[in-house]
């Protein structure tokens, strides 16, 4: 209920209030004031009476009926008067002229006064009641003992009148009342309006400052705490307006992507500005201390799928130099399914129009903007519908990390929600991946060999605790194979040592290519090449060997206008077999290679016991 309605119906009740009390009040003691000048007047009359029958006995005149017709004359307003004797009065003169009625016979029984109204036909009587006893005077009279009952007066009064005067009186004192009730409900409602106006236009004010619109005002121009209340209030909301607009204003303007979803609350807008920027910088913080670039994209996964909630979405890591695109998540995939894009993507950067144009794409813009989403091909058992939404993070100047966004028709709107909110937490991440790639990027460069690009026996002294902790963690094996291109020498001798050069890398080649990409490939030192093969059994690691060196052997390297071939040497060794000691098993392919050159070259020798200049001679194990 609405408190200018309130208002009303509390003015309306206290003025009918008053009025029925003011009249009820008036109209008891009207009745009260009443009641007692006619019982003054009763007493009065039956006194009156009393004395004029006690000297119609001294005057020794017992007729009743005379003497009620002298005194009905003399008392004004005497409807009926009755005297009604005693036994005792009856016993010496003789019966009355009246019987007892029922009021009178209680009278005489009790001995006392009582008066009472009585409404008839004819009007309203006032009956007075008396009883009178034997005095001194009247014993010259009677026979009886002093304070004898001798009789009693009956008094009727009409007050028929009486009633009808007080009635006039009474509606004109009640439309006094209501005339004063008018006034004051007039008087009250011009006091109280102010009030409710000023409440009414307050509650406006504070329900659209809740929804973030402070442009709400207060009328203003009393002299009063009402008009101060206004003025304070729009003074109020003036700075709640500039205050709100300001810091909106600085938040988005530090953001790189604007986080205003468009509505028009401002006051959710700079919360949800506040709140993002606040996380966006304290996951920044966090990512800052992360280990390496592997931490800092699971922290990114698990604020897309925990923070914003997205079901489906990849991130992809753009190598420029390589055209590649390196996939690191693939979230919310059917079963046995690697892409929400076509693989090409992973091998051609230029394949992803995200990463070849630097612009946003959008599909429900435009339904096939890019060829390379599969999402609805993969998903077409499901018979869903899917957009996807792809956002590209520049990293000094370039692509560095690609977003893709799958979402399906129903969860477009909130998708379009928290993207801006996404954006200012890539944002903020940005340059944390960026330094921490770059970081990688120059610990590879020391691990690398740069001419053939393999790992370098730094890598190897860095990464084998973690290879053996890997393979007693498994219970597996590690193939080693220590490989040596033959004549090498000769090569760099006969063609120069760019060719030499060319004979490295296409070997370097041959390797990469004959493993898996769990295996590792290292350049130890010179024309030597180490390869190491994980979760391998020895049968397993002899026949990869002899497939790198048959490959190699029927490989053509040129030389200007020749051509020439060249064989390898393998040393074999498996680890746990052969030593506990990865470096021993190491030293052991190595003293294999040294049998497999030794005893004619372009083979496979793995080793066995003897082969060390401090062993026994043992059989040599060629393949």
């Amino acid at each position: 209920m609405r408190i200018r309605t309130k208002v009303s119906i509390l003015i309306l009740l206290s003025t009918l209030a008053m009025v029925v009390m003011l009249a009820g009040v008036s109209l008891l003691s009207f009745r009260s004031t009443s009641l007692e000048n006619e019982r003054e007047h009763g007493e009065m009359a039956s006194e009156l009476a009393r004395n004029e029958l006690l000297l119609s006995f001294l005057a020794g005149d017992y007729d009743h009926e005379a003497l009620e017709k002298h005194i009905r004359s003399h008392i004004a307003d005497l409807h009926e008067i009755r005297i009604v004797r005693t036994q005792a009065t009856e016993k010496q003169y003789g019966k009355g002229t009246h019987e007892p009625n029922d009021a009178e016979k209680i009278a005489l029984r009790t001995g006392t006064s009582n008066d009472r109204m009585i409404e008839t036909a004819e009007g309203v009587k006032y009956q007075y009641i008396t009883p009178y006893y034997a005095e001194k005077t009247c014993l010259q009279c009677h026979d009886v003992n002093e304070g004898t009952l001798l009789g009693l007066v009956n008094i009727e009064l009409d007050l028929t009148d009486q009633r009808a005067t007080a009635l006039s009186s009474t509606y004109v004192l009640i439309a006094a009342f209501i005339v004063f009730a008018i006034l004051l409900g007039y008087v009250l409602r011009q006091l109280l309006m102010p009030i409710v106006a000023t409440a009414t236009s307050m509650r406006d004010v504070v329900a659209h400052a809740k929804e973030g619109n402070f442009s709400g005002r207060m009328e203003e121009g009393r002299n009063d705490e009402l008009g101060q209340v206004a003025t304070q209030t729009n003074h109020l909301m003036d700075t709640l307006e500039q205050s709100f607009g300001t810091i909106i204003k600085e938040v988005e303007s530090m953001e790189v992507h604007s986080i205003t979803t468009g509505e028009g609350n401002l006051l959710t807008r700079t919360v949800d500005s506040v709140k993002t920027m606040v996380g966006a910088v304290r996951f920044k913080q966090t990512i800052e201390e992360d280990r390496n670039l592997g931490d800092v994209y699971e922290r990114i996964f698990q604020a897309l799928t925990d923070t914003f909630q997205i079901k489906r979405f990849s991130l992809y890591e753009v190598n420029h130099d390589k055209q590649l695109m390196k996939l690191i998540y693939a979230h919310g995939l059917p079963e046995e399914q690697m892409l929400w894009c076509n693989p090409e993507v992973n091998v051609d950067s230029s394949a992803c129009r995200a990463c070849r144009t630097a612009h946003d794409v959008n599909s429900e813009e435009e339904e096939n903007i890019c060829t390379s989403f599969a999402g609805n091909r993969i998903c077409s058992k499901d018979e869903i519908h899917l957009h996807h939404f792809c956002i590209p993070l520049m990293q000094g100047g370039r692509i560095g990390v690609v977003l893709q966004i799958i979402h399906e028709d129903s969860e477009a709107a909130e998708i379009k929600k928290k993207l801006p909110f996404i954006r200012t937490y890539f944002s903020e991440a940005s340059p944390v991946i960026e330094s921490k790639r770059l970081t990688e990027v120059l610990h590879a460069s020391t691990l690398k060999d740069p001419m053939t690009d393999l790992y370098n026996r730094r890598f190897l002294d860095q990464f084998k605790s973690r290879l053996i902790a890997s393979a007693q963690r498994s219970k597996k094996k590690i193939g080693l194979l220590m490989c040596d291109v033959d004549f090498f020498k000769d090569t760099n001798d006969t063609y120069g040592h760019k060719v030499g050069d060319t004979v490295l890398i296409g070997t370097a080649k041959i390797l990469t290519k004959a493993v898996r990409l769990s295996d590792y490939v290292i350049r130890y030192g010179g024309e030597e090449f180490l390869v190491i093969i994980t979760d391998a059994e020895e049968a397993k690691t002899l026949e990869i060997a002899e497939r790198i060196r048959r490959t190699l052997e029927e490989n053509q390297f040129s030389a200007e206008s020749s051509a020439f071939n060249k064989t390898l040497s393998i040393g074999v060794a498996i680890y746990s077999d052969d030593s506990d000691d990865l470096d021993q098993c190491i030293h052991l392919a190595d003293t294999a290679l040294y049998v497999a050159k030794n005893t004619g070259r372009n083979q496979v020798v793995r080793y066995q016991e003897g082969m060390l200049k401090d062993e026994p001679d043992s059989e040599i194990q060629v393949l």
